[in-house]
């Protein structure tokens, strides 16, 4: 959401609501949401999420009805960790999936490196948040002409054709490990990939690594930064907002600062 905000007035200038948006890593999509683009393919390599995303597309609504107790909530999160390994993607599934969402521990989704089981802990709430189904009735209703895909982000289809195609990728020198190791070769993939499409590209990125700024501004790209907020850590104190990498190409106008004060350029 963030970025969705710092790049309006971009964004507004060079892209119509009726435009093809690829996002190749959609993660919550909260980009195209905010800007209520009509057709939108939306991929992700987690399977659950792209299932529970397709389940809202065809009206499904949660089951609300399940407990939000510590005990309970551990016996709800190895029910969901069963099922995917059975490969059963049913709306009990997706049941769960909000629920987990929901009542785990600040919105996280985490998986153990060695088993690959969902372990995020309890958060501590008291209630089902009865509220937020009708955000999953509207989601449902706004995405019927929405494509969700579960692929490589290599074999997506569309980026040819799109009008703006956004690209969050697991963060270079972060931990990448929630749904398997993704590389520096992997980090170049995807500026390979972009290189397919001649419309305006967005790609967000750790600022830690400086041979993939250097590639992004080789690729043609024009490299800044911006602050943003950080809500995950378990420590409130480590919380505290940092510097990440936005590379902007082939958007119509020079005048980016302009447009997104919020932005700084990097110099390399």
């Amino acid at each position: 959401m963030w970025l969705a905000k710092r790049l309006a007035r971009l964004i507004q200038k060079d892209v119509d609501v009726n435009d093809s948006v690829v996002e190749l890593f959609a993660g919550s999509l909260g980009f195209s949401l905010f800007y209520g683009f009509n057709n939108v393919i939306a991929n992700d390599v987690d399977k659950p999420l792209i299932s529970f995303y397709n389940h809202l597309k065809s009206g499904f609504i949660p089951d609300s009805g399940l407990t939000v107790e510590k005990e309970a909530y551990y016996q709800y999160r190895d029910r969901y960790n069963d099922l995917v390994e059975s490969n059963d993607f049913g709306e009990e599934l997706a049941s769960i999936f909000y629920y987990i969402n929901c009542v785990g521990y600040n919105g996280l989704f985490r998986k153990a490196q060695r088993t690959g089981r969902l372990n995020v802990p309890f958060g501590d709430y008291k209630r089902y948040p009865h509220q937020k189904l009708q955000l999953c009735k509207n989601f449902g209703q706004h995405v019927k002409t929405w494509e969700f895909t579960n692929k490589c982000f290599t074999q997506v289809d569309g980026i040819e054709g799109a009008g703006l195609i956004l690209a969050d990728p697991p963060y270079e020198g972060t931990f990448t490990g929630y749904n398997g190791k993704f590389t520096f070769e992997d980090q170049l993939k995807v500026i390979e990939t972009l290189d397919k499409a001649n419309c305006p590209i967005i790609a967000t990125n750790s600022i830690k690594s400086k041979p993939l700024i250097h590639a992004y501004k080789d690729a043609g790209y024009s490299i800044y930064k911006s602050l943003v907020p950080r809500r995950i850590s378990r420590n409130v104190t480590e919380r505290k907002p940092e510097f990440e990498l936005i590379a902007l190409k082939n958007f119509t106008t020079q005048r980016v600062r302009t447009l997104c004060p919020e932005l700084q350029k990097i110099r390399v």
